[in-house]
């Protein structure tokens, strides 16, 4: 819960960051909403989640460009967290002998996603007409898709050029002060912290020896593969990952099962039911 939380708290820091008001209160429910049960149950590689984030957004006469640049800016500080704390776990794997490529390539498409949002950033902020350029190759070819399900354009090049300057707006008013992007950040490292600290009771409440090291190494490639996945949320894959990563340090593969479908149990399958939960509250909201 305290995670939940921390998550919705992120989010209702960013949307100040780019100019937009948000109570904290509605910002848990969205996000417990978008995060937790969205993008699980319609899985459309984040797309649904980002939608529901714009919808929310429009009922209110907020710019959908905004609330977009916003989400980019939550992902990007959450990946960086995870992206630290995964070196942290590959220095550790390193000292003990136990690193392999599947690390290290799962760390490297990561670093690949966080370049890429970065990127963005930084065009959003230096180079509008760049990203003017980029954003209507972009949504030039989503328009040819459209029409081969449907004749009209829905998105037209006045459409383009407001949202770029929407995003490059916001990206400036991060520019203009760079310490804004403290308290997400460190946000951002609470969050895995607290998730650290889920797994690491849970060595204590099955009895098994706590190693600092073992927990952090085995959540980090467990949680790298909810992320680097073909599935939801890492769904079979993360829990396969975690269990060997765990075994691979030293943990019996019965208690690393026991222990990883516990972690999902608490951080997934718990904060699912709840996001079903703050969904519904948003539509009855909405009514």
């Amino acid at each position: 819960l305290l995670w939940m939380a921390t998550m919705g708290f992120s989010y209702c820091v960013i949307y100040g960051l780019v100019g937009i008001k948000e109570s904290y209160l509605h910002m848990v429910t969205l996000s417990s909403a978008a995060v937790n049960f969205v993008r699980i149950a319609t899985p459309s590689a984040g797309i649904a989640t980002l939608l529901l984030f714009i919808s929310d957004a429009k009922e209110k006469g907020i710019s959908s460009a905004r609330v977009t640049f916003a989400c980019m800016l939550y992902l990007l500080f959450d990946y960086f967290s995870l992206f630290i704390t995964a070196l942290v776990g590959l220095l550790i794997l390193q000292s003990n002998q136990q690193l392999t490529w599947l690390e290290i390539t799962a760390t490297c498409l990561l670093g690949g996603i966080i370049g890429g949002l970065v990127l963005v950033l930084f065009l959003s902020s230096k180079h509008l007409d760049l990203l003017k350029k980029i954003l209507g190759v972009i949504f030039q070819t989503l328009n040819r898709i459209i029409r081969i399900f449907s004749k009209k354009t829905h998105i037209s090049d006045e459409q383009i050029i407001h949202f770029s300057e929407e995003i490059h707006i916001g990206a400036q008013t991060i520019h203009n002060n760079i310490r804004l992007l403290f308290l997400p950040t460190g946000l951002a490292f609470v969050n895995k912290a607290l998730l650290i600290s889920i797994l690491s009771i849970l060595f204590l409440a099955f009895g098994l020896a706590f190693d600092l090291g073992v927990v952090i190494s085995g959540f980090t490639l467990g949680y790298l593969f909810t992320i680097i996945s073909p599935t939801p949320s890492g769904i079979g894959v993360m829990e396969g990952m975690m269990t060997l990563a765990l075994n691979s340090l030293g943990v019996e593969l019965e208690s690393a099962a026991i222990l990883t479908l516990a972690f999902r149990a608490i951080t997934f399958w718990v904060p699912f039911f709840l996001g079903m939960a703050a969904f519904r509250a948003l539509l009855h909201k909405q009514k």
